[in-house]
């Protein structure tokens, strides 16, 4: 489970597929720039945090556009922990659409219209108002003031950001600046996460070789209608299996569907939180709830039903350096559950946990909670399910 991943697209799809829905067919409205970030952030009880430098380069107002990023980053969330180093290039070109790891020197290749369409798909799951037609013929500002508000956000008026007079809005608990279509930057409400230009070129010329798949890369095709959403998710995606362990600690594929994750969680609303996203990964579902102020949140996972024996047995590593141990035995709903403990062999905050077994089936399902999160808190979640 990677939910910097899950956040990161929360904080920048809010803006990413209202605008499609508008009378212009242009992603931006002006003509070219070349625009550097740099962005960071400890987030969500996270007490690692990314370091991550972006490059955009765009032209005929977006129908070509590159994206290089390089990002560096140390998560420590809900007892999972990970260092990486990735180098990833996305590239736009009419149609066309490719994502190159460029460390690997591998990459995919889809159409823009195979992955707009999933993306919008991706962003209903999290909630997000996915009606889009009913922005068109409304003005820029007006279709995006209905569209914050639809989503539960908030519209400020003008903020002037880089010379720039940007929109400026909250919503999803994150403050951005948009100026002409592009988010300039971008932060939760609490400050710890921001994602910030530092320069601005606007139309300018921009060559044309930016805009070309480098020497040296393997590309594999995607199938028509099938754009794979996760190479975008810069690879969360994995393949069901047996158990397997390494530098990402052990994982137990759950033996169910996404959907039938999703029919287990339907009744998880707790007030203050929203849902942020669901998805698979290596043979595992997850879902993750952020609390309106971005000050907590949880996670839910399915995992094979080895787990539970392993964490009563204080057998369960999550990551390298990461354990739990059993702090109680408690009753959720007529069944067993296991208060755990996430332990970091380093400086990281221990936080509380509950997991639950589903004897008909090969499904374990846990909670995995924040620092602040409470006893009493994870046992009113694990009452929700819907096993």
């Amino acid at each position: 489970m990677n939910a910097k991943r899950i956040l990161f697209l929360a904080i920048l799809m809010a803006m990413s597929f209202t605008l499609a829905a508008q009378n212009s067919t242009n992603k931006y409205l002006i003509k070219s720039a070349i625009i550097t970030f740099k962005n960071n952030g400890a987030f969500l009880g996270n007490t690692g945090g990314t370091s991550q430098k972006e490059t955009l380069w765009f032209d005929d107002y977006g129908k070509k556009e590159t994206k290089l990023r390089v990002e560096d980053s140390e998560v420590k969330l809900l007892g999972m922990k990970k260092k990486k180093h990735e180098e990833t290039l996305e590239i736009r070109n009419g149609d066309n659409y490719w994502h190159i790891d460029l460390i690997a020197k591998t990459g995919t290749h889809s159409s823009m219209a195979d992955m707009e369409k999933n993306m919008q798909g991706l962003a209903q799951s999290t909630g997000l108002e996915g009606k889009f037609d009913k922005y068109k013929g409304k003005s820029e500002e007006e279709a995006m003031k209905l569209f914050i508000k639809d989503n539960g956000g908030t519209y400020h008026g003008k903020v002037t950001f880089l010379g720039k007079e940007c929109m400026d809005y909250t919503m999803l608990g994150t403050r951005q600046y948009m100026y002409k279509r592009i988010v300039l930057k971008a932060f939760l409400t609490d400050g710890s996460v921001t994602i910030e230009a530092t320069s601005f070129k606007e139309n300018v010329p921009v060559p044309a070789d930016k805009f070309k798949v480098p020497a040296g890369i393997s590309i594999e095709e995607q199938p028509t209608n099938g754009f794979d959403i996760d190479a975008l998710m810069q690879g969360m995606n994995g393949e069901e299996g047996e158990a397997s362990s390494g530098d990402d600690g052990e994982t137990f594929p759950s033996g169910i569907t996404l959907s039938e994750f999703k029919a287990i969680i339907k009744n998880v609303k707790p007030i203050g939180y929203k849902l942020a996203a669901t998805m698979e990964e290596d043979g595992e579902q997850n879902a993750t709830w952020m609390k309106s102020d971005n000050n907590d949140a949880f996670a839910i996972v399915a995992q094979g039903a080895k787990v539970y024996d392993k964490c009563k047995n204080g057998e369960w590593e999550m990551e390298p350096g990461v354990n739990v141990e059993k702090v109680d035995e408690v009753m959720v709903n007529g069944r067993k559950a296991l208060i755990f403990r996430v332990i970091h062999d380093d400086e990281g905050i221990p936080s509380l946990g509950i997991i639950l077994q589903k004897k008909s089936s090969d499904l374990s399902i846990f909670i995995a909670g924040s620092p602040n999160s409470t006893k009493e808190f994870l046992i009113s979640i694990a009452k929700s399910l819907t096993l």
